[in-house]
C-alpha cells in the first residue's frame, strides 16, 4: 500500500437492541480522533442511539509499538468486510510521536518526555496529581506533540468479530527489524461517557491514567452511567508466550479525554517476529 494512503470505507457491523439503547460498531478511517490523537487510524469506533462515543480514544482494537524508545502510530491503513462479517484491517505503523518545546522539535526531548511518562505509569496512587501538574507543565513550558512520518517499525492485521455487544478481536503484529521494546494493544473510547466503574458489583469511582489490573476475567468495567452500559476485556490470550500485562485507565484533561484498556507486550525477548493478541471486548 502507498504511503500516505488511507482507503475509505465505512464498515457497519453491528447489531441493534430494541427496546434498549442501540449500539453499533464501525471501522471508519474517516474518524481520526480528536484532541492530542488527531490524525490516527482507529479500530472499530462505538455507537450509542447514533452517536460516536469514541471521542480521543483509539477505538477498539488499535496497536501502538515503542521502538528505540519513540513510540509509533499508525496513519496508513486499508480494510475490507469478507462473507462471514468478519472486518479485517492492515495497520503500518508509520507515524512517531514527536514533543517539541515552543517550535523547537528534538528526538532527546521526545525520548526524555516518554521516560517521564514511563515513570507516571510505575506510580498508580500518585497519577492524578501527577496527571495535573503534567498538564501545567506542558502549557508553562509550551510543550505540544505531532505525528511525523517514519519508516514504519511494525504492520499489524486484526479481525473483528461482531457478537451482539461483544467484539472477538484477532491480533497479529510483525515486528520490521530490531529495536522495539513493546507493543500495546489498546481499546479506548470517550471519557466523557465512561465516567465510573464496576468491580465485583460495586460502583468505585474510575481509574486514573494507566492502573494495572489482574490478569483475572473478565475485567472489572468502565461505566456509562448515561446509558447504563459497561465497557470490560475478557479472555486475553497473547502468543507466542511473552512477558505481558494489562491496564486499563481514563484521562480527561484539555488535551486528552479516554477511558479504556491496554494489553501491553514485552517483545524484547520474543522468539520470532510475529505476535499474536486475541480478546474479547463487552459494551454491554
Amino acid at each position: 500500500m502507498p504511503a500516505g494512503r488511507t482507503a475509505i470505507l465505512a464498515i457497519p457491523v453491528a447489531v441493534r437492541y430494541i427496546p434498549a439503547v442501540a449500539v453499533d460498531f464501525k471501522w471508519d478511517p474517516r474518524f481520526r480522533g480528536e484532541g492530542m490523537s488527531l490524525g490516527l487510524c482507529r479500530g472499530l469506533t462505538a455507537w450509542v442511539d447514533g452517536e460516536n462515543v469514541t471521542q480521543e480514544g483509539m477505538g477498539l482494537g488499535a496497536a501502538a509499538c515503542r521502538h528505540r524508545r519513540l513510540t509509533y502510530f499508525s496513519a496508513n491503513a486499508i480494510a475490507h468486510q469478507g462473507e462471514d462479517g468478519v472486518v479485517r484491517a492492515r495497520y503500518r505503523l508509520d507515524r512517531r510521536i514527536m514533543w517539541r518545546m515552543g517550535e523547537w522539535q528534538s528526538p532527546w526531548l521526545t525520548r526524555l518526555v516518554e521516560s517521564t511518562a514511563d515513570g507516571y505509569m510505575s506510580v498508580p496512587k500518585l497519577q492524578l496529581p501527577l496527571m495535573v501538574a503534567a498538564t501545567m507543565i506542558r502549557r508553562k513550558l509550551r510543550l505540544n506533540s505531532r505525528f511525523v512520518p517514519a519508516s514504519p517499525v511494525a504492520e499489524t492485521q486484526f479481525a473483528y468479530t461482531v457478537r451482539g455487544r461483544e467484539v472477538d478481536i484477532d491480533c497479529t503484529v510483525r515486528l520490521l527489524g530490531r529495536g522495539s521494546t513493546k507493543v500495546s494493544i489498546m481499546s479506548e473510547l470517550g471519557a466523557d461517557f465512561f465516567t465510573g466503574a464496576i468491580a465485583k458489583g460495586r460502583m468505585l469511582a474510575p481509574p486514573t491514567g494507566w492502573q494495572p489490573l489482574a490478569l483475572d476475567f473478565p475485567t472489572p468495567a468502565l461505566y456509562d452511567r448515561r446509558h447504563e452500559l459497561k465497557f470490560s476485556l475478557a479472555s486475553v490470550i497473547v502468543t507466542p508466550a511473552a512477558p505481558w500485562r494489562l491496564y486499563w485507565g481514563r484521562e480527561k484533561t484539555a488535551d486528552c479525554c479516554w477511558a479504556g484498556f491496554e494489553i501491553e507486550v514485552d517483545v524484547r525477548r520474543l522468539p520470532a517476529e510475529t505476535l499474536s493478541v486475541r480478546y474479547v471486548v463487552s459494551l454491554g
